[in-house]
């Protein structure tokens, strides 16, 4: 009788993997056939030719001497064609700076037109358009000179209390630049410092700001501000040369930053 349920347990086991073998078979092959359909799908979109928008750098390098006084572009909007799947990949990457190197001159106005077969890019990426295709370098001697520097404060120590003292060191900073510039400016102001609630005297170490990218310094340095307070209104010590900025200080109260503007 056992050996009977036995014999019947093994046939339904059997029937019922022979009803399932052809249905898993099938499956699989409709499952295999998808799957290459999504990848000729794949491919033939990723070979599809398109137009699409880049962003190209721009970089001038001006000759010995002169430096470059106005703001040309810094980027190149570029109209190109080529296979989806490059464009996108061109997208993706840090691409070369277009550079315009100008031969040695006179200070001036030069104009520099854009050649697209100069623009680095990929094999099988095509330039349809670009924008701006010239632009205008303007050309100045480079100087030199020191300017003033001045602590940007903001907001008020505790009531009762003013600045009674400032200490800047270094007191003035060389800086080049074009010529135009310099001459119009005698003073540079620090980052923001916050007087909001102090009790005490403090020391802090800032940066310096100039007021235009055509500007930097022979020799970056940090700048150290001591400021002390003092109950009423003291009188200022003269233990700094920037003493007119001191003075200013304390009978005009702090700088409102929005009101700040470079010395003419």
């Amino acid at each position: 009788m056992a050996s009977n349920g036995g014999l019947e347990s093994v046939t339904g086991l059997r029937f019922f993997s022979g009803f399932l073998r052809p249905k898993v078979g099938t499956n699989f092959l409709y499952k295999l056939l998808s799957v290459a359909l999504a990848l000729g799908f794949w491919f033939s979109v990723g070979d599809e030719r398109i137009e699409g928008m880049i962003e190209v750098p721009v970089q001038v390098v001006a000759p010995d001497g002169l430096v470059v006084a106005n703001e040309p572009p810094q980027e190149l909007s570029v109209k190109v064609s080529g296979t989806r799947s490059e464009i996108g990949r061109i997208r993706r990457i840090e691409l070369a700076p277009y550079r315009v190197v100008l031969k040695e001159g006179k200070a001036g106005t030069r104009q520099t037109r854009i050649r697209p077969e100069q623009l680095s890019l990929p094999g099988g990426i095509a330039v349809l358009e670009l924008f701006p295709s010239r632009f205008d370098v303007y050309l100045e001697r480079e100087e030199v000179k020191e300017l003033l520097v001045q602590p940007r404060l903001l907001g008020k120590p505790e009531d009762g209390l003013v600045v009674g003292a400032l200490e800047v060191n270094p007191v003035r900073i060389p800086v080049a630049g074009a010529a135009s510039f310099l001459r119009a400016l005698d003073t540079i102001y620090t980052e923001p410092i916050s007087l909001e609630g102090r009790q005490v005297s403090f020391q802090k170490v800032v940066k310096a700001n100039l007021p235009h990218p055509q500007l930097w310094f022979v020799d970056p340095v940090p700048v150290s501000v001591r400021i002390e307070l003092a109950s009423g209104k003291g009188k200022v010590k003269k233990g700094n040369a920037n003493l007119a900025s001191k003075e200013k200080l304390l009978n005009e109260g702090p700088i409102d930053e929005d009101k700040v503007q470079p010395s003419p």
